[in-house]
């Protein structure tokens, strides 16, 4: 009798930590800070440099944000290796160079430099504006990831306001444009990020660690975006979004598909945009209305932008 006690009351403990767990399971995840993350020991991403241009003399700086000049360069052929604080991470050529000693590699203001359109090909192609789909990069601007007036980003994470994808998640896009305007001659897609390099995923997953909404930085294959496969996008009208429920990087459960948090007329709007991208062999997140990938198998990149 006393084992069978003792056996009755193993089971019933064991059956609350199982509670427990499915109870804390099902309580909606704070969206934390990386701080409060265990560390992990990730190898740094590869420097992946692209072939540009400086466009006129421009003064070189020591890093990001110094005001201090190193020299000036006169224009010519560069490296572009990253971009922060609206300034690319360049090397120098023998066009490029200082009047007097020339730095292996400096900082110089992106408004400076430039790159073609195929400068990432044959991995990415650009993606252009047409009648029925307008590009509007969200990350190139000052402010990123906002609720309300407060942004966790005040500075652009893109030196350009360019969207660029794997080649066939480029041809399938213009693919998704067309799909909607035969189903809505009124409407047109607005394009809000494209390709993303793995430094601006580092940095945006310091601000928000949630790996719901910000895919963790963790090679070999990071996200979507990093892999040129994964697209955020909605719907305008006359140059208007129509209402999806939420905001774009909403990080809340009303950015999902539940019909219940929205109202009729948003989720219509959201049956819409998914519809036209299944149509186009495109997946969709369930927990972001506005994002939508190729099931096509790509390497992550660390192209700067």
């Amino acid at each position: 009798m006393l084992n069978v006690s003792k056996r009755f009351t193993a089971l019933i403990a064991a059956s609350l930590v199982v509670l427990t767990a499915c109870v804390s399971t099902q309580s909606p995840a704070p969206v934390v800070s990386a701080a409060s993350l265990p560390s992990q020991a990730f190898p740094p991403p590869p420097v992946e440099p692209i072939v540009g241009q400086l466009l006129r003399e421009s003064a070189l700086f020591a890093d990001s944000s110094s005001p201090i000049v190193l020299c000036t360069a006169q224009a010519g052929r560069l490296a572009i290796q990253r971009f922060k604080s609206g300034r690319y991470l360049v090397s120098l050529s023998d066009t490029a160079r200082c009047r007097g000693q020339t730095p292996k590699e400096a900082w110089v203001n992106a408004i400076n430099v430039d790159y073609a359109d195929e400068a990432l090909l044959p991995l990415l192609k650009r993606v252009t504006e047409r009648p029925n789909l307008v590009i509007d990069m969200a990350y190139a601007g000052n402010k990123i990831f906002c609720d309300g007036a407060t942004c966790k980003i005040n500075e652009p994470l893109y030196g350009k306001a360019r969207c660029y994808a794997a080649p066939a998640v480029a041809d399938a896009l213009v693919q998704a444009a067309d799909v909607l305007s035969r189903r809505d001659p009124t409407a047109r897609l607005r394009v809000l990020d494209c390709y993303r390099p793995i430094d601006v995923q580092i940095e945006m997953f310091k601000r928000v660690a949630d790996p719901v909404w910000v895919a963790q930085p963790k090679p070999p294959r990071y996200g979507g975006h990093n892999r040129g496969v994964a697209i955020d996008l909605t719907v305008e009208r006359d140059g208007v979004p129509i209402d999806m429920g939420s905001a774009f990087d909403a990080f809340s459960a009303v950015s999902g598909y539940d019909p219940k948090l929205v109202s009729a007329a948003a989720h219509l709007n959201r049956t819409l945009l998914r519809d036209v991208f299944l149509a186009t062999g495109f997946r969709p997140y369930d927990a972001e209305w506005w994002h939508f990938s190729l099931p096509i198998d790509t390497r992550a990149m660390n192209f700067p932008l």
